[in-house]
Parts: structure tokens; sequence; C-alpha cells
């Protein structure tokens, strides 16, 4: 939660600072960093825009060639301890205690 934390106060200053730029947020090929950056851009949008975590999570799972980007290019999500995996693919699950 606190690394979440502090994504959250970074992207949201970041945001009020240069109201009128694009940010590009982009992770490593590394497939367990993309799994944890996922998490921290679909978790924002669920606390910051109110969205649901299947809204949050749409523009990665669906590709232009309809492909599941989410089972191909993203590992395991795991939590910042050294405890068993959340879950075995980046779905809802880790999301959902952030929109209910």
């Amino acid at each position: 939660l606190g690394q979440l934390y502090r994504f959250c106060k970074k992207l949201n200053k970041l945001i009020e600072e240069k109201p009128n730029h694009t940010i590009c947020y982009y992770s490593s090929a590394d497939y367990a960093k993309r799994a944890n950056a996922t998490f921290l851009i679909c978790a924002w949008q669920i606390l910051f825009l109110d969205r649901t975590p299947e809204e949050a999570l749409r523009g990665f799972r669906n590709t232009d060639d309809g492909s599941n980007v989410l089972s191909s290019s993203h590992s395991s999500f795991r939590n910042g301890s050294s405890a068993p995996l959340v879950s075995n693919s980046l779905t809802t699950c880790p999301l959902k205690p952030f929109h209910d």
C-alpha cells in the first residue's frame, strides 16, 4: 500500500503541475515489473477516476488483434512481501478491494 500511495501522490502532483501535457507511463520489459506497473496504474484509475476494476484493466486486455495482453506479457502480480502469489495472472482480483 505504501508504494501505491507514493505512486498516486507522484502521479497526481505531475498531473496538477502539467495539466495540458500527455503523461506516458512505461515499465521494464521484465514481466514481473510490468505486472506491478499495471497494478499501480489500474489502482490509481479506480481510486481517482472512479473506474471499476474491469474498466481500469480494459486497455491491458485488448490489443488490435484481439489477443489478451495480460496472459501473454504479464506475469503474476506479487505484493511487496515474500507471501505466495496473489493470483496467477493480473486479473481484477487484487484490484477489487480498491473499488468496493
